[in-house]
């Protein structure tokens, strides 16, 4: 009978406590009611006899971290060294079976995993026995889980009725258990396996068997197993089960092989799939067959596999040859000499030859030995690469073949191996006739040329092709355009037309042509769009014939050209600094624009006086300087070089400097360059006897032409970029220049180029892309870095003004005042020359390019150089 709960009648030392009541059993999991045993009894705390069932290890305090286990042993796994004892009913050699295994203990959750290491050839599926869970306990603790406290060295574990042994387990295991305070048992031994004991001493009774044969000249052997070297040849048979008892003792303390010896030879075929693995002989062959005399010989093509010496053929039918289409006319498979012969009985053809002369009753108790002198074999040859030439007549079968011709990889493999250069291909058929050509119609006059064509090719019309993928090479991307200006003119008396300026603009993408002409005021022509865009064809065609017509082509445009679109000629003038770069960049597309075919062009109309022009200076340069000052070089030799008309040019250029700085007008200066330019141009092609176009005149000046930019003036470029600035309403300098600090993160007032550069373009200044790269190097120091703090400041054109620069009023009459060469006077685009410090930009840089010019042509003959420092 229980005390009343009273105090001092109590065993209860809990005395002020105030629950007391009874746990509740009953209770919710994932929102299903279920019963649970495991609750404590009064008060939640268990009774006297109650201990609750831990669901995971525990852990000694101090072990690990304060996190949970699935996170402070993660990755952490204990690791086995086990075996287990698998009964084998079925076999009478063995009874049992001992398999090892591996056992996995994953700390993190208490998950077991057992693996069996794979063995080689050992005939039973192996890999993972249990898969990674919680295994709970035999009974009658099935309702409990393993952990870590269940594991140690030497003792059995019990999973799903199957016992095993644990003999060792990692250095880190150990560490682990011992700092659970776990006393780790010493390492236990694995048992052998009787099985494999078994066949280990019979592999090596047999080693000192063929040990002994060897010394007495025979090879007795075991037909269950295998060998690499037989080929010995043998005396006589003995029986030698004797003398292996008798001699094992002996043997047995050699070191000898344990490897059996085989009575087999063993033939490598591995290393020659390996070597010559999809490498094929291609032979193409014919075969006059005696059936089918009206059809001619058959072709076929013969494919000799290098990997395993095998063939097989192909048939190449012809169209509308009747005979059906089959995949091969020969099977891959290796192809014998004497064939067809006869059928031979099952086993008669093998790779040895055995005797049976130890032959007994049982299993494994025979002995065998190899035949050396292989009596009663039956060889037969097969086709190698090396019966395979051309005119070489080949037996398929009992159909004569013969090879006519090879692959270049089939030349080339027997050029290397067997040194054959003779490839001569057999004729074995007469050369088709020529295609009769098929006439072609003359041009109808409706759609186009090559649309009418088409109708003529085939019974259904299709449209013409097109050349994609000139399309895609050279259609608009970025920024390339593959599209060519010219400036052009008309060639024409009329006083109306002759002044009228155009843009002829050839696109790369499809060879088509559009015109586009200038608007001027007062004039009476509108202007715009001259010719729409389209193939323009040569004049001097016939319309109606058959041939196809020829289209006007880039190289058929430079400068100095005349062309002839629908009637209206025109002369090209001048074209845009892309077109030059271009056609320069493709010079052999574009003959005028390769300086080296001009240049043998130059010389070839000078080589006659230049033996008067190597005198003339040597005269000049008695000491061999090989430097010649101006006023030499002037006076020299008039008749050999024009020295009166580039003294003029020099002397009209210091003079228009004067004019300049007295404040006369540009316009007119600018008319006496263009007549200076006019004449140079001239004199050039009367030296050259007239075989120079205009193109090829500007090409070697835009050659030999030099520009310095250290002397681009720095108050030019801040008047033209203010300007720029100015126009577009620019004012965000604070902005700029708070951006600038903002980069500089040394605070040393300097930054690099790039940098610089990309800043100035995140703003989006709109200053061209050479302004600004000019303007940043100005304010470059040695170590390539931006003074930015200068840079802003003297762009700021509300704070710093600059006085504006002198432009071009008006409009220029003559050769340049056509609006592609009056478009480069601006600076920026490369083409433009300086005169003194007052920032004048004109464009006129090609008469200076002609003075450069005419000295390096000269130089073509003699090392003097003209200028002097």
């Amino acid at each position: 009978m229980a005390l009343p709960l009273l105090p001092g009648l109590s065993l209860r030392r809990n005395i002020g406590g105030e629950n007391f009541h009874k746990s509740q059993h009953w209770g919710f999991c994932n929102n299903v009611p279920m019963l649970f045993e495991e609750k404590p009894g009064i008060g939640g705390q268990p009774l006297l006899d109650q201990r609750p069932k831990p669901k995971y290890s525990e852990f000694p305090e101090g072990m690990g971290s304060n996190p949970p286990a699935w996170i402070a042993f993660d990755k952490q796994v204990l690791n086995f060294d086990a075996y287990f004892k698998e009964e084998v009913p079925d076999k009478n050699q063995e009874l049992y079976r001992i398999r090892h295994c591996k056992i996995y203990f994953y700390l993190e959750d208490d998950t077991i995993q057992v693996t069996e290491p794979h063995v080689l050839n050992s005939g039973i599926d192996q890999g993972t026995i249990l898969r990674r869970h919680r295994i709970r306990l035999p009974p009658p603790h099935e309702d409990q889980f393993y952990t870590v406290h269940h594991f140690n060295i030497n003792i059995d574990v019990n999973f799903y009725s199957r016992i095993f042994k644990i003999v060792d387990c990692d250095l880190y295991t150990k560490n682990f258990l011992k700092k659970m305070g776990i006393r780790v048992n010493p390492p236990g031994t694995r048992p052998a396996d009787p099985y494999i004991t078994e066949r280990q001493q019979m592999a090596l009774d047999l080693t000192l068997v063929g040990q002994l044969a060897h010394d007495m000249q025979l090879v007795v052997t075991d037909p269950a197993w295998s060998s690499e070297s037989s080929k010995y040849s043998f005396v006589c048979c003995v029986q030698l089960n004797a003398l292996t008892e008798q001699t094992a003792a002996g043997l047995s303390s050699k070191n000898v092989s344990t490897n059996p010896l085989h009575p087999y030879e063993r033939f490598d075929t591995l290393k020659q799939f390996l070597e010559y693995d999809g490498q094929v002989l291609g032979f193409s062959c014919v075969w006059n067959d005696s059936e089918c005399q009206y059809y001619g010989p058959r072709e076929l093509v013969l494919r000799y596999y290098l990997s395993d010496d095998t063939i097989d053929i192909r048939e190449v039918l012809p169209e509308n040859s009747g005979r059906d289409v089959v995949p091969l006319f020969l099977k891959r498979d290796k192809l014998p000499k004497d064939a067809p012969t006869e059928m031979y009985q099952p086993g008669t053809i093998t790779n040895y030859t055995l005797l049976n002369v130890l032959g007994r009753s049982g299993r494994n108790k025979g002995w065998y030995i190899r035949d050396p002198l292989q009596t009663g074999a039956v060889h037969q040859e097969f086709y190698k690469d090396c019966d395979l030439k051309i005119g070489a007549v080949i037996n398929v079968w009992g159909r004569k073949m013969v090879i006519c011709d090879c692959d270049e990889f089939t030349k080339e493999y027997y050029r290397k191996k067997y040194g054959i250069e003779d490839f001569t291909p057999v004729q074995y058929k007469a050369p088709p006739p020529p295609k009769p050509e098929k006439p072609i119609p003359p041009y109808t006059g409706f759609g186009s040329e090559e649309d009418s064509l088409c109708s003529c090719k085939s019974l259904l019309p299709k449209a013409p092709h097109k050349d994609f993928r000139k399309f895609l090479e050279k259609d608009r991307y970025g920024m390339e355009s593959n599209t060519l200006r010219f400036g052009a003119k008309f060639i024409t008396d009329s006083p109306i037309d002759k002044d009228r300026k155009f843009i002829i603009s050839y696109f790369l993408g499809n060879d088509t042509i559009s015109v586009f002409e200038y608007t001027e005021r007062n004039t009476g022509i509108p202007g715009g769009r001259f010719l729409e865009r389209g193939r323009i064809k040569k004049p001097g065609q016939e319309l109606f014939k058959s041939e196809p017509s020829e289209y006007y082509k880039a190289h058929d445009l430079f400068v100095g050209a005349r062309v002839c679109f629908h009637g209206h000629s025109f002369l090209l003038v001048d074209a845009d600094e892309y077109t030059f770069s271009y056609m320069e960049k493709n010079a052999n597309e574009f003959p005028v624009a390769d300086i080296g075919v001009i240049l043998m062009k130059l010389k070839d109309k000078t080589e006659s006086r230049s033996k008067e022009i190597r005198k003339t200076f040597a005269t000049t340069d008695p000491e061999h300087t090989n430097v010649v000052d101006y006023d030499t070089f002037s006076s020299a030799s008039p008749s050999i070089w024009n020295a009166r008309l580039i003294s003029s040019i020099v002397l009209l250029f210091v003079f228009a400097v004067v004019l300049l700085q007295a404040g006369s007008s540009f316009d007119w200066i600018s008319e006496c360059c263009h007549s200076i330019n006019n004449d140079i141009q001239n004199w050039i092609v009367s030296v050259a006897g007239g075989a120079f176009s205009e193109h090829e005149i500007m090409t070697l000046g835009r050659h030999y032409g030099v520009r310095d930019d250290s002397q681009i003036d720095l108050t030019f470029l801040l008047a033209v970029a203010h300007e720029k600035l100015k126009k577009n309403s620019f004012e965000n300098f604070d902005q700029l220049s708070a951006v600038f600090i903002y980069n500089d993160r040394e605070k040393c007032g300097v930054l690099p180029y790039d940098t610089c550069r990309t800043i100035c373009k995140s703003f989006r200044l709109p200053l061209s892309d050479e302004l600004l790269e000019n303007l940043l190097t100005k304010y470059e120091d040695d170590h390539k870095l931006v003074n930015y703090k200068m840079f802003v400041n003297e762009l700021n054109w509300r704070e710093n003004q600059i006085r504006p620069v002198p432009t071009v009023k008006g409009r220029r009459k003559g050769r340049d005042s056509d609006p592609v060469r009056s478009s480069t006077h601006v600076l920026g685009n490369g083409q433009t020359s300086q005169i003194g410090v007052w920032g004048v930009s004109i464009s006129s840089d090609c008469w200076t390019r002609v003075y450069h010019l005419a000295a390096a042509a000269f130089l073509t003959f003699t090392p003097t150089r003209v200028f002097g420092p």
